[in-house]
C-alpha cells in the first residue's frame, strides 16, 4: 500500500469520527515550552493507532483537511553546526528554520532550543506568506534567542510533509503524525517512503497519557529521530554520522 492510499485509508476510515479541534484550542495547547517524545513507525500501522487514539484526542483540521501540508527551510552554518550540535548530543543547542503552512496560508520564523533539562523551546515570529528571506530584524531575532552566529547562517535544507495533529481532549498534549517526508538541497531531492515520525508532546513529561501507553501496548518503542538530521545525512554523506547513524539503520529496517 502507498503512502498515498494509507493516508487516504486513514482520512476515509479514521479521522471521519474524530473530534474536530477548533484553532483556539490549539493556542491553548501551543506547548512552545514541553518535552518530545518521538517514534517512526510503518504507515500501514497508523489506521490502528488512530482508532485506539480516538476516545481521548480530538483533530486539528486545516481548512478541510486533516493532514496539513508544511514546508520548512532550515538554517546552518557551513560547517554544519546545528548538526554536529546534535550529533554530540550538546546542552543547550538549536535549530533555525522558516516554516511555511500552505492551508493556512501562514509563515513563522522559528528558532527552537533543547536545553540542558531536555526540554524543547521554541521562540517563533510570524513572516509575510511564503518569504524566505531574512531581514534585519529577523537576524536580531535568531541572535536574541540562540548563540548562533547569525552572519554565518544560511538556507541549507528543505523538507516537506503531511502532518496530522491530535490535541488531548484532558490532558494538555498533542501528537503529531507526519507521512510523506521529502528532502530538498540543491538538486538532491529524497523521500521516505514507509516511514511514519509520531511525536508526543507534553509539559510535563508523563508515560502514561493515553497516547503513551497506546504506543507502548503496541511496541513501538520510542526513536530519538530528527528529520533534519536524517535529510542532512542523506545530502552530505561525507560528514560524520557517529550515533546519528543509527537513525538510518531504522529508516532502513522500516522501509524493508
Amino acid at each position: 500500500m502507498s503512502l498515498v492510499e494509507i493516508g487516504r485509508a486513514a482520512r476515509l476510515e479514521r479521522l471521519h469520527s474524530f473530534v474536530p479541534v477548533a484553532p483556539e484550542v490549539l493556542k491553548e495547547c501551543s506547548l512552545l515550552r514541553r518535552t518530545d517524545t518521538k517514534f517512526a513507525v510503518r504507515p500501514e500501522q497508523v489506521p490502528a493507532l488512530l482508532r485506539s487514539l480516538k476516545p481521548d484526542y480530538g483533530v486539528l483540521k486545516a481548512s478541510e483537511a486533516s493532514f496539513a501540508e508544511y514546508e520548512t527551510l532550515y538554517f546552518d552554518t557551513s560547517s554544519l553546526r546545528c548538526y554536529h550540535d546534535h550529533r554530540r548530543e550538546r546542552r543547550a543547542r538549536h535549530k533555525v528554520r522558516i516554516r511555511h503552512y500552505p492551508d493556512r496560508e501562514l509563515s513563522y520564523l522559528e528558532v527552537k532550543t533543547k536545553t540542558n533539562g531536555s526540554l524543547t523551546l521554541k521562540h517563533r515570529k510570524q513572516k509575510t506568506y511564503a518569504d524566505n528571506s531574512m531581514s534585519a530584524e529577523d537576524w536580531t531575532f535568531v541572535g536574541a534567542n540562540s548563540d548562533l552566529p547569525p552572519d554565518a547562517l544560511t538556507p541549507r535544507l528543505w523538507i516537506g510533509f503531511r502532518r496530522l495533529t491530535l490535541v488531548g481532549f484532558e490532558v494538555k498534549e498533542r501528537i503529531t503524525i507526519d507521512l510523506d517526508i521529502v528532502f530538498r538541497s540543491g538538486k538532491l531531492e529524497r523521500c521516505l517512503p514507509g516511514v511514519a515520525i509520531v511525536e508526543v508532546k507534553q509539559q510535563p513529561y508523563c508515560s502514561r497519557t493515553p497516547a503513551m501507553l497506546t504506543l507502548r501496548s503496541a511496541g513501538i518503542r520510542r526513536a530519538p529521530i530528527s528529520k533534519y538530521c536524517i535529510g542532512t545525512m542523506m545530502a552530505h554523506s561525507d560528514i560524520r554520522f557517529g550515533a546519528l547513524s543509527r537513525m538510518l539503520k531504522l529508516i532502513e529496517r522500516l522501509q524493508r
